[in-house]
């Protein structure tokens, strides 16, 4: 309305300015335009009176939508006292009023001259879960944010889940929280009911229907964590990763992408490489791949990469990209190398650091074959292969640098965490007896710096779901008490798969190549 009145006194000033032009249209309009401001100044004043009237005595019970054809058109606004308000914007009857909207506790209405009035909602608590549908894995949680319109600062919530389903509230105020759900491992579809009632005895309801997580299609996202596509289009994280995370939701964590590989194919062209069978068992031969950059002459230090795969799975081939990476771009000899693994015939922990160290005295009896520099060795590994490799680290006399990517470095806690429960694994570690477990925990294989210096570089996300974070500074901590030189470098919210699934690949290779050349 002003800008209506401001742009036709414009009007008229230009209009006066030309002679002979009949600007009566004008002012009858201008006249017309202001009279109908006045009366709106003046029934936007009244209502207001009358709304602070409300405001000082007098509470919002609710505020019910005037539907027309399916769509909202206006209001009835209750008081706990007063007659209902009826509020139609744009209508005769609702002249100085322009919209009622609910926001938190407050009722808002704006007047006609932009101005507002707050009044105190005072409703009976409605409640309003942030998703009605959970997928839960089976055997873990989810926890889902819930909100509360109305009721008072005595607002509580209770909630019951069917069957063996269990449900826990966290209360965050009287008018927002957190519901948990825990599915049982045999889970079957089921629904959690919410309760809420404030002091004075008013109550709202609301209702969630629980489903057990589907499995069937999976995708990473750029934490390299596994997620899990939902009927609803939904994207979850497993119950386990869920745990580590721990309510937080960083960003990009349910979408899911395509991380460029570890190492592509293109990189190592021009790297030649041989495989050898170093050990042979009655019912298996180990192998190794020995890699070096096309042309390369002078005898060379060697990175010594030992695979993951939670000590049963992986072989050789698993790292024999990175083996030709590191050879071609440190100017050493990569060589990856096959362990026997938990499950295979007669094979224990001792065993696959046996072989290893096989495989570093084949080289060794080998090294004018192959141009190797067996006074320098560096170590990589991943996972379990992180694990062996800091063993071999901690013990082999030509070591001079370890590079763990999201390795175990003290076996005892890993396992007691990790709660193997695999009949291979379990036998593959004693049954965890401390005995037979103290030589093959590096934690406590560390030589002091004055016997023998070590470089070492770990690196580890703070949401790993399989070897949990707290491994890396517990390992850097007693490296660091030895007098031993350590680099850390840890990704916040990234999974086990930080090298090699994630979006930190490029970056944690460069930094393992960087580390490497300056140390070895």
């Amino acid at each position: 309305m002003i800008k209506c009145l401001t742009v036709l006194s414009l009007l008229l000033l230009l209009a006066s300015a030309c002679k002979g032009y009949d600007d009566s249209a004008l002012r009858s309009d201008l006249d017309a335009l202001t009279a109908r401001y006045e009366v709106l100044k003046g029934q936007a004043a009244d209502i207001r009176a009358t709304l602070e009237t409300l405001q000082a005595g007098d509470r919002v019970t609710g505020v019910e939508p005037i539907l027309e054809g399916g769509q909202a058109i206006g209001f009835t606004v209750r008081f706990r006292k007063a007659d209902p308000l009826v509020v139609l914007p744009g209508s005769a009857d609702s002249e100085g009023l322009v919209s009622v909207t609910v926001e938190g506790n407050e009722v808002l209405f704006t007047l006609s001259d932009q101005s507002t009035v707050a009044l105190p909602y005072d409703a009976a608590p409605a409640l309003t879960l942030a998703k009605t549908t959970l997928y839960v894995a089976p055997g873990g949680s989810l926890e889902v944010a819930y909100s509360i319109t109305g009721g008072d600062a005595g607002n509580k919530v209770e909630a019951v889940a069917e069957g063996y389903w269990k449900s826990e509230i966290s209360a965050q105020g009287a008018y927002a929280g957190r519901l948990r759900v825990y599915a049982p491992a045999d889970a079957t579809a089921g629904r959690v009911l919410l309760m809420t009632a404030d002091a004075s005895g008013r109550s709202g309801y609301a209702s969630a229907v629980l489903e057990p997580m589907r499995t069937d299609e999976s995708a990473k996202n750029r934490y390299s964590m596994t997620l899990y596509h939902q009927p609803d289009g939904s994207w979850m994280v497993d119950a386990s990763q869920a745990a580590v995370l721990a309510g937080a939701e960083p960003e990009g964590l349910y979408e899911p992408v395509e991380n460029a590989p570890l190492v592509g194919s293109s990189a190592v062209a021009d790297v030649e490489y041989e495989t050898v069978v170093y050990k042979t068992y009655t019912d298996r031969e180990l192998h190794m791949n020995i890699c070096r950059a096309v042309g390369a002459t002078e005898p060379a230090p060697v990175v010594f990469l030992t695979h993951g795969g939670g000590w049963w799975q992986g072989n050789h081939d698993s790292l024999l990209k990175v083996a030709r990476y590191m050879a071609k771009h440190t100017g050493t000899a990569g060589v990856s190398v096959q362990y026997s693994l938990a499950g295979q015939t007669d094979t224990y922990i001792e065993t696959s650091v046996q072989d290893l160290r096989d495989a570093l005295a084949w080289l060794v009896a080998h090294a004018t074959d192959y141009n190797l520099d067996m006074s320098r060795v560096a170590f990589v590994g991943n996972s379990a292969g992180g694990h062996l490799s800091a063993i071999l680290a901690m013990t082999y006399p030509a070591a001079k640098v370890l590079v763990g990517w999201s390795g175990a470095y003290d076996i005892d806690e890993h396992l007691k965490v990790w709660g193997i429960g695999v009949n291979r694994i379990e036998k593959y570690f004693h049954k965890r007896n401390p005995e037979q477990l103290a030589d093959y925990s590096p934690v406590k294989l560390i030589p002091p710096v004055s016997e023998r210096a070590v470089s070492c570089m770990l690196l580890h996300g703070t949401a790993d779901n399989q070897v949990l974070f707290l491994q890396a500074p517990l390992f850097a901590d007693a490296l660091r008490a030895a007098g031993q030189t350590v680099q850390e470098e840890y990704y916040t919210y990234y999974s086990h798969g930080l090298v090699g699934s994630s979006d930190k690949n490029g970056e944690c290779l460069a930094k393992t190549v960087d580390f490497i050349k300056e140390n070895l």
